[in-house]
């Protein structure tokens, strides 16, 4: 069974947005019948501890106030790719810090529809 077919089948159950982390293969998002493959922003990786925890309370900070998956999944991308930089909880970016991060990596542009 293909990701696709997973994601069709879990959302039968109920939840209207599905998110998987690949680490430093990036993530996918599933929502209203499509599925996005988001990549990992790159930086220097000295701890991936935390990188999912935060990734996806970046993710639910945004979609709190955006309501767009899309959206949300790119802002917790560029959430994680700061905890990674720093052992430990060192490195906990701003709203301002992670949109900066989104626009000089140009991660929106690199998102592909699979």
């Amino acid at each position: 069974m293909c990701i696709r077919d997973r994601c069709k089948e879990i959302s039968k159950m109920g939840p209207s947005v599905i998110l998987i982390t690949l680490g430093r293969e990036g993530s996918i998002i599933y929502y209203e019948g499509s599925l996005f493959k988001i990549p990992a922003i790159e930086t220097k990786v000295v701890d991936p501890t935390g990188a999912g925890d935060a990734y996806f309370g970046g993710f639910i900070f945004k979609y709190m106030l955006s309501k767009d998956p899309l959206q949300s999944a790119i802002f917790a991308t560029s959430t994680a790719s700061f905890i990674v930089e720093a052992i430990g909880p060192k490195n906990l970016p701003t709203v301002k810090m992670v949109n900066e991060r989104i626009k000089e990596s140009s991660i929106s542009e690199r998102i592909r529809q699979l």
